[in-house]
């Protein structure tokens, strides 16, 4: 799955070992991008780039990055499990 999304989009994410899960591979931000000015200092600190990574052969649970108003969205639609992971957004702000 992760590798079908970074073949769509080579030019924008690539696919290396996770920062968070360092024995599975992860979609990450291309690096170019990443450097460029859209991204905050505490995001690129927080997450490293990484965008998702699964954990295949466990429980196939997919532990993904997302904007904070679709976090809301998620979190209110009951669709996820919020976890506690360097977090650089009070969940309960979110939700407010």
């Amino acid at each position: 799955m992760l590798k079908d999304v970074a073949e769509k989009y080579k030019d924008q994410v690539e696919i290396r070992r996770s920062e968070h899960e360092l024995h599975l591979d992860a979609l990450f931000v291309a690096p170019h991008i990443l450097k460029s000015k859209s991204f905050s200092e505490a995001i690129r600190e927080a997450a490293y780039g990484e965008i998702a990574h699964i954990h295949y052969g466990f429980d196939f649970s997919a532990h993904v990055v997302s904007a904070p108003l679709d976090c809301k969205s998620i979190i209110e639609n009951g669709k996820c499990e919020v976890l506690a992971l360097k977090v650089w957004v009070d969940s309960k702000s979110l939700i407010q």
